[in-house]
């Protein structure tokens, strides 16, 4: 029988002659690849796919001549070749059994797996909040599709396709910056899996310094200011929260329904009156606090990346009376100054903003917006600039600039000066009617406080 022109044209004879390197082709893909002086020998499949509209070629060993007979070969190839006719590749498939045995004698991790280690290895090192953020955007986003999924298959189109739907997400949950802090941890739980060899090395898939920018959509995120409450408002609106009293309480918790204000406002006056961000209001613990020299430490305080310090917030006589009234309050117990419910020690994050949008709609921004509680922080920092605290306003928010060395010794000097302002600050917010901007004498502000 005629032998079918291009297929199975080697013989054995043929092979036992190959003296050259080069590729010999039997037709259909199956090749024999030959070293330097015809040695080594080895089967090898070639075939395309198309990825992206462009076509790749891809090479696929099956054995070295020594091992696998010519009808072998010839078999493993037509077995390929009906997988590459059923849009699989053989390559893959063939990793995905290899991942499977090693996964049936525990040499690969799953992503959870490296994940739940990842997680308790920064537990200390991280801060609580975005320790808490981290593990809620991998339980949400991330576990759900690579839970059980080995940690070493993961690449940048399976990063891509996690990510995309988290961006384009405009319900309140996801969004841009979501699909970037899941990106974040992503990136750090590979990172950990590497270092522990559960992962080759080589370019981490969700790094932003490799091809996942590329294949990522553009985003239509912009980042705009937080709407802020303009100066000259600040004593009616304070007036107006001090006044409110509302039945469903802090987290609709009963314990704390018609026992006088809410925690929720005391909450916001504090952060206004302070001027730091409302997570530190929130995670607030009473041993911060040294009544006596009147100032708050929030412990480890984020100065920039990489970068941390203990913050030292100046507290006015009216910032003092806030936390004097939230102790006389029934109910208010533990280390947290705001307590949480029974799902949390400390008061739910992003809750003080959530009570401005529900209760005081109506106060806007000089462009029509609702107010944000970080808004606050622009309002103080204007305040502060018409009336010459600079520098001291910028220590009161937190933007630090230097090593932790040169941040205490600015903090220490600046402190007698940084309580005159907040001082001046609290009595701002409480006029009804404000001042034209003058700068207040700071000799005259401490005879008065003696």
């Amino acid at each position: 029988m005629r032998r079918q022109r291009g297929i199975e044209r080697l013989s054995q004879r043929d092979m036992d002659n190959i003296e050259a390197k080069g590729m010999y082709p039997d037709g259909k893909g199956l090749y024999v690849q030959a070293g330097d002086g015809g040695q080594p020998r080895s089967w090898i499949f070639r075939y395309s796919i198309v990825i992206g509209g462009k076509r790749f070629e891809r090479h696929m060993g099956l054995g070295s001549l020594d091992t696998v007979t010519l009808e072998e070969a010839r078999e493993e190839a037509r077995q390929c070749r009906l997988m590459r006719k059923d849009g699989i590749d053989p390559i893959d498939k063939r990793k995905a059994e290899r991942t499977a045995r090693n996964l049936e004698f525990g040499k690969i991790k799953t992503f959870d797996e490296v994940a739940a280690q990842c997680l308790d290895r920064y537990k200390k090192k991280w801060t609580p909040r975005y320790w808490e953020n981290a593990r809620r955007w991998l339980e949400v986003w991330v576990s759900p599709k690579w839970g059980n999924l080995p940690i070493n298959i993961i690449d940048v189109g399976m990063v891509k396709t996690l990510l995309t739907p988290i961006q384009e997400k405009h319900d309140g949950r996801g969004g841009t910056p979501t699909a970037n802090g899941v990106r974040i941890i992503i990136k750090q739980v590979i990172d950990y899996a590497v270092a522990h060899e559960y992962r080759e090395p080589g370019e981490n898939p969700a790094s932003n310094a490799g091809a996942l920018p590329i294949l990522m959509p553009d985003s239509d995120h912009e980042v705009d200011n937080h709407p802020a409450l303009p100066i000259d408002q600040m004593g009616a609106f304070m007036k107006v929260l001090r006044e409110h009293k509302d039945r469903r309480g802090w987290h609709g918790r009963a314990d704390f329904v018609g026992r006088g204000r809410l925690l929720t406002t005391y909450a916001l006056e504090l952060c206004i009156l302070t001027g730091v961000r409302q997570h530190q209001v929130q995670e607030m613990k009473w041993a911060d606090v040294d009544p006596v020299k009147k100032l708050w430490t929030c412990k480890r305080h984020k100065v920039h990346k990489n970068k941390k310090a203990d913050h030292e917030v100046v507290m006015s006589d009216a910032a003092m009376a806030v936390l004097a009234a939230v102790k006389a309050q029934e109910g208010v117990t533990g280390e947290y100054v705001f307590p949480g419910d029974s799902r949390s020690l400390h008061s739910a994050r992003g809750s003080l903003n959530a009570f401005i949008k529900r209760v005081f709609p109506e106060w806007k921004d000089e462009n029509g917006k609702t107010i944000h509680v970080h808004g606050f922080r622009t309002t103080f920092k204007s305040w502060a600039r018409e009336h010459g605290f600079n520098e001291e306003a910028e220590l009161q928010l937190g933007h630090f600039k230097g090593n932790v060395e040169e941040i205490y010794a600015r903090l220490a000097k600046l402190l007698s000066k940084r309580r005159a302002m907040m001082e001046a600050w609290a009595a701002h917010c409480y006029r009804p009617e404000p001042l034209p901007a003058v700068v207040r004498d700071l000799g005259e502000a401490r005879k008065k406080r003696a």
